[in-house]
C-alpha cells in the first residue's frame, strides 16, 4: 500500500520470497502441483445412451480427428463423448471457449454456460464465467454425426494483474462471499491501516484475495505471512498456510520445493476487529 496511507488497524500482511534454493531439509515430502486430467467416455451413439465402448483418462480436450474415429472402438460417425473434470481454479472470471462439429455442451458447476446442441460444422462459442476460488467440476457432452470431427475446450482467466503487481480483491465481509466491492493492483502485499483500505471498504469486517502468477526456478521457497487475523496462502495451488481464524499479529512460514517455470500464488485474508500494533 501506499506509505502516505496512515490506517488505524494493523493487518500487517507480508508474504517475503526468498529467490534461491535454501540449503536445508525439512523432512516433510516436497508439495506437488496437481495434475488435471478429464475422465472420458465414448458411446456409439449420439445421444449417450447405454454402456459406453470406452473409456479413458485424458490429458486434453483437443480434437480435430477429421473423417477418422477417436479409437478403435468406436465409429467414425453417430458417435458421442462425454468428459469430467474438477479442477482448483483462483477467483476471477474466467472465459471458456469450445469448438465443435458437430454438437456440445459445457456445464460449470452444473450450471449449462455453453450450448450449440445442433448438427454444425465446426465453429466456436464463448462463455465468461466469474468463478470463487476453488474446486469446480466443469463437464463437457459432445456428438458427431457425419462428416467432420472436431472438439476442442479451453479456458483462461481474463481478470488478471499488471505484469509484476497484485491483483487485490476487496469484500465488505469477512468470507469473500459475492462480487469483490473493489478491486485494484497492488505493487506488495504489505497493509498497515487505520480506516479503510478503500473508499468502498469499511474499516472493519472486510476480507481480500490477492493473486499473482511468478516465474521461479527451480528450488525450495520459504513464504512468510503475517497477519491479524486470519490468512491462508496457495503457492502452486497447494494450501501451504492455513490460519483461517481470530489473532493477534503473528508470522507464520512454509518451505515449498517448485519446479521452476510460472507459480501463481493466492493470498486470502480477513479483518474481524479491534487493534493490533507490532512489536
Amino acid at each position: 500500500m501506499n506509505n502516505q496511507l496512515h490506517w488505524k488497524q494493523f493487518i500487517g500482511l507480508s508474504l517475503a520470497l526468498i529467490l534461491g534454493l535454501l540449503l536445508f531439509s525439512t523432512g516433510t515430502e516436497p508439495l506437488q502441483a496437481q495434475e488435471n486430467n478429464w475422465e472420458a467416455r465414448y458411446w456409439d451413439n449420439i445421444t449417450q445412451s447405454g454402456t459406453p465402448v470406452l473409456q479413458r483418462t485424458e490429458a486434453n480436450i483437443d480434437y480435430d480427428w477429421g473423417d477418422d474415429a477417436p479409437h478403435a472402438l468406436v465409429p467414425d460417425d453417430n458417435f458421442s463423448a462425454e468428459w469430467v473434470q474438477t479442477t482448483h481454479l483462483f477467483a476471477g472470471n474466467y472465459r471458456f471457449t469450445a469448438t465443435m462439429d458437430d454438437g456440445m455442451r459445457v456445464w460449470v458447476d452444473n450450471n449449462l454456460v455453453i450450448d450449440s446442441w445442433t448438427d454444425s460444422q465446426v465453429h466456436s462459442l464463448t462463455a465468461d464465467v466469474y468463478l470463487t476460488t476453488g474446486n469446480h467440476q466443469i463437464r463437457v457432452a459432445y456428438y458427431e454425426v457425419g462428416g467432420k470431427a472436431v472438439a476442442k475446450l479451453n479456458w483462461v482467466q481474463t481478470t488478471t494483474p499488471t505484469q509484476g503487481a497484485w491483483l487485490a480483491q476487496y469484500f465488505n465481509n469477512t468470507t469473500l462471499a459475492g462480487e469483490p466491492a473493489h478491486v485494484q493492483n497492488e505493487p506488495a502485499i504489505n497493509l498497515d491501516t487505520i480506516g479503510a483500505p478503500a473508499p468502498q471498504i469499511g474499516s472493519d469486517n472486510f476480507s481480500v484475495r490477492w493473486t499473482q502468477t511468478i516465474s521461479l526456478n527451480a528450488g525450495r521457497y520459504r513464504f512468510t505471512a503475517t497477519a491479524d487475523d486470519g490468512v491462508r496462502l496457495w503457492v502452486n495451488n497447494q494450501l501451504v498456510i492455513n490460519e483461517w481464524r481470530d489473532q493477534a499479529a503473528t508470522d507464520f512460514t512454509a518451505d515449498v520445493d517448485l519446479p521452476g517455470g510460472a507459480v501463481p500464488i493466492q493470498m486470502e485474508y480477513y479483518e474481524n476487529g479491534g487493534g493490533a500494533w507490532p512489536n
